[in-house]
């Protein structure tokens, strides 16, 4: 009736302020991360755990989530975990090799690098006698990554045999060459099997190549001859007379 008067109401407003960060922010795949939440009563994390510190440990770059709830309300925060990847890579050239031949291992993926061979840098030379396997660490932001290349050597065991042998002079033997796709004889014949006829011993060499790889063998063929003499005491007699 033209009278006033005032009323007031507060209204409360339950704030929560969630924070998320972790320790250590970078690292390198499989170490472990401490999350720390603050802001609330419980903590629901991404990653289903259910505290206020968790351990996480990621084996590439995270962004994690909590949820905090406090007196019935909730925030959201996030933190992201860098993940320092090592892709660390190794081949040879060339490969295969030769027995007796190198091959230039080359590393790619880091700062540093170690071989199981010893030596380091991102390339070396190796001259395996067989087929080899060998690894790399390479090191990079402080981690560490593998790879692994494997030298391939082709060796080629090159032998003759001869049948007969030794032979007579005159008389043939048949050469037999093994190891190898190919033959080449000193004699300018080919294949895996010749037939000579030395008229003395004689050195006979054979180069067998197989994948591209060779490897040469000999064989002496002995010639026996036999050289006829007749003596006659006395040389003229006679008639009738004897001579031995």
């Amino acid at each position: 009736n033209g009278c006033t008067d005032i009323a007031t109401v507060t209204v409360t407003i339950n704030a929560v302020t969630a924070t998320a960060t972790a320790d250590p922010v970078a690292v390198c795949a499989g170490d472990p991360v401490l999350l720390t939440a603050t802001g609330g009563g419980t903590y629901v994390w991404s990653t289903g755990q259910t505290a206020a510190n968790v351990l996480v440990s990621p084996g590439a770059t995270t962004t994690y989530s909590v949820t905090v709830t406090n007196n019935g309300c909730t925030d959201i925060a996030t933190v992201t975990v860098t993940v320092n990847v090592v892709n660390a890579s190794a081949s040879a050239s060339p490969n295969p090799i030769c027995e007796g031949q190198s091959a230039v291992l080359t590393a790619t993926g880091g700062g540093t690098y170690s071989w199981s061979t010893g030596q380091s840098g991102a390339n070396i030379t190796v001259s395996p006698t067989t087929t080899t396997p060998y690894v790399v660490t390479v090191t990079n932001n402080g981690c560490t990554g593998t790879a692994t290349t494997n030298v391939v050597v082709n060796i080629v065991n090159a032998s003759i045999t001869a049948n007969p042998n030794p032979v007579c002079q005159g008389s043939s033997t048949v050469l037999t060459a093994t190891g190898g796709g190919s033959y080449s004889w000193s004699t300018g014949q080919s294949g895996p099997s010749i037939t000579v006829s030395p008229t003395s011993t004689t050195l006979y060499t054979v180069t067998v190549t197989n994948n591209g790889c060779s490897d040469i063998a000999d064989i002496t063929v002995t010639v026996n001859s036999v050289t006829a003499a007749v003596t006659a005491s006395p040389a003229t007699v006679c008639e009738g007379g004897s001579s031995v």
